[in-house]
């Protein structure tokens, strides 16, 4: 009967030994998924920075070529001189009298 007994004590004790190491290896695998989530997240977020960084570059890039072309050397030609194409007409707006 005593060894029945230390029997039934052994196995409830593996028993409970079992679910505090299901426990644990459980709360682990939820506390890493979060973790994973969150790593996730960050990753996208980076990625992220690094296309509107690709972009910025490209556009940076672009308007280092732009005074050297001539559409360039034409808008400041218009803008700042004045100048036009010997056969262009300018309209401008009236301008209007307060009185």
């Amino acid at each position: 009967m005593r060894r029945n007994k230390k029997k039934r004590n052994g196995l409830r004790l593996i028993g409970l030994m079992v679910m505090i190491i299901c426990f644990v290896v459980l709360y682990k695998s939820t506390e890493l998924k979060r973790e994973a989530s969150a790593k996730e997240q960050k990753k996208a977020e980076i990625e992220q920075l690094i296309s509107d960084e690709k972009d910025r570059t490209k556009e940076i890039e672009e308007r280092k070529l732009y005074p050297g072309t001539k559409k360039y050397i034409e808008d400041v030609a218009r803008s700042q001189l004045g100048m036009v194409y010997p056969d262009e007409i300018i309209f401008e707006p009236e301008k209007e009298n307060n009185k």
